[in-house]
């Protein structure tokens, strides 16, 4: 929507999608910032976790190489999300479980809002985290806190689960056989190869190809030359300074982000068997392809090495002494040199797709399909495109947006138009004058069919009319909110008086 409003007043689509980029890019340094430094309590610690996390080089490609806005807007959120679960599991303290509930379903719904595909992926890593520490999830604040987040993150994100959810099973391109979105052949076969993880020149334009074209082509896939350095100190903290890692508060935390980090590594490599999981069944199948690419797990894997990294220079600033300074150093200097390297590529290499003529202004680009109704031809679908039958010419016909109306006369029995809109459920075409409801249906190609009577003469009015429950669950959503910030701000102001007291 911000961008969308830049445009309504005025600015270019270039500026206002630019505006966007730097708005996600602000937001993830302050998200990033705040969520690390809670974790860590170290202003020192929270900007290099918010550095590395920032520019990192999946991120970097999701922004600029691959203009994912879906994606980068869910990276955005991913800190916020783990600093949600951190605290609730390590601060055990009565009356902050509110605010860790808080915490989590705001981070969820900047997720669910944005991406759904990172939702899935981040719901995998939290039931197993659950799974892992079941103990502390029973505990009475840890459970109030994670159903109380639970709970929230419905009723936040009704406006959204409800459509969602009501769409789902109709007979559209994410449920039908004929839907190009899942990558076809060996799904293992588009992962990555494990050099590409951790380089320190990382390219910045290209295209995703099987494993067996190689990697001289592709672009930016990896953590980086600083999370690697970290996982690295990491290793060998463990080994050489193993009583100061066990005795710091952030030790558990760390191991499992290690665990989970290099786990979702491997699975965005060639090497993970996820061809052997989509032979299980057409369920975990299904699940699989879902992803598109293995290299995806580099999203959570990218949160998740941010905090090993932070984990790793808080515990060597005790460890070793004046050896961490040039340590830190060093690693931000192979930060400046891999992210330098990684805009010159894509500023001298990155090629603009040019338009010579007002015949390629086509605003009807479709890429894999995504939501069409099954069984239409995408490169039938014109702007204008009209058919009739029985039908005199349309008179005062008027399209904006996703609503049309036009003065109509039927000549003969089963007299129909097919208007320029894509049929789904809920569209609605009624006599102007009486408000009386037209029949409606699929026509050709799925385009949206007006039936009329014969002899039916009069004015129409088409346009899509959302259910009641889908404006109740916005309502819901919407006093969810309201009343959480009302009780954050009573929540803030109690404790002043407490203060002042």
């Amino acid at each position: 929507y911000f961008p969308a409003v830049l445009r309504l007043l005025g600015f270019s689509v270039q500026a206002s999608y630019k505006f966007l980029v730097a708005f996600i890019n602000l937001g993830t340094v302050l998200i990033s910032y705040y969520s690390f430094r809670k974790m860590f309590s170290d202003e020192k610690i929270a900007l290099l976790g918010c550095l590395a996390y920032t520019l990192a080089p999946y991120r970097l490609m999701d922004l600029y190489t691959r203009a994912s806005v879906g994606e980068y807007c869910a990276m955005m959120v991913l800190p916020l999300i783990l600093c949600g679960f951190y605290m609730v599991f390590l601060d055990s303290r009565k009356e902050n479980w509110w605010k860790h509930a808080v915490l989590i379903a705001f981070g969820l719904t900047g997720a669910i809002q944005s991406h759904v595909l990172t939702v899935l992926l981040v719901g995998i890593i939290v039931i197993l985290a659950c799974l892992i520490l079941i103990k502390r999830v029973f505990r009475k604040y840890v459970f109030r806190s994670l159903a109380t987040a639970a709970v929230l993150t419905v009723l936040l994100n009704l406006c959204f689960i409800v459509p969602f959810l009501d769409f789902y099973g109709e007979d559209i391109m994410i449920n039908s056989p004929e839907w190009s979105g899942a990558p076809q052949g060996s799904f293992q076969a588009g992962g990555i190869f494990p050099i590409q993880l951790f380089a320190l020149f990382q390219r910045a334009t290209g295209s995703a190809w099987p494993a067996t074209a190689g990697i001289s082509t592709e672009p930016a896939f990896g953590i980086g030359i600083l999370m690697t350095i970290g996982l690295g100190l990491f290793l060998y903290l463990l080994c050489i300074h193993g009583q100061a890692c066990r005795h710091d508060r952030n030790y558990i935390p760390a191991i499992l982000c290690a665990i989970f980090g290099c786990l979702s590594l491997y699975m965005a490599t060639c090497y993970f068997p996820w061809d052997a999981l989509t032979a299980l069944g057409s369920g975990v199948r299904k699940i699989v392809l879902t992803l598109q690419f293995p290299w995806r797990m580099l999203a959570i894997a990218t949160i998740l090495m941010a905090f090993v990294l932070c984990y790793s220079f808080h515990i060597a600033k005790k460890a070793l002494g004046h050896c961490h300074n040039y340590l830190v150093v060093g690693s931000l200097i192979l930060l400046l040199v891999s992210c330098g390297w990684y805009f010159y590529d894509f500023s001298f290499s990155g090629e603009p797709y040019r338009v010579y003529s007002t015949a390629e202004l086509d605003t009807i680009q479709l890429c894999t399909c995504d939501y069409l109704p099954s069984g239409t031809d995408p490169n039938k679908i014109k702007e204008n495109l009209i058919y009739a039958e029985g039908i005199s010419p349309l008179e005062a016909y008027q399209k904006q947006g996703t609503t049309i109306t036009c003065r109509v006369s039927a000549e003969s029995e089963g007299a129909y138009v097919d208007f320029p809109l894509l049929y789904y459920k809920y569209y609605r075409c009624v006599d102007a004058d009486t408000a009386q409801p037209i029949p409606v249906c699929a026509g050709k190609n799925n385009m949206v069919r007006i039936q009329l009577p014969k002899g039916y003469s009069g004015s129409i009015s088409i346009s899509f009319v959302e259910p009641w429950f889908w404006r109740f669950a916005e309502a819901v959503s919407a006093l969810t909110a309201i009343g959480i910030i009302i009780s954050l701000i009573w929540m803030r102001a109690k404790r002043r008086q407490g203060h002042l007291l």
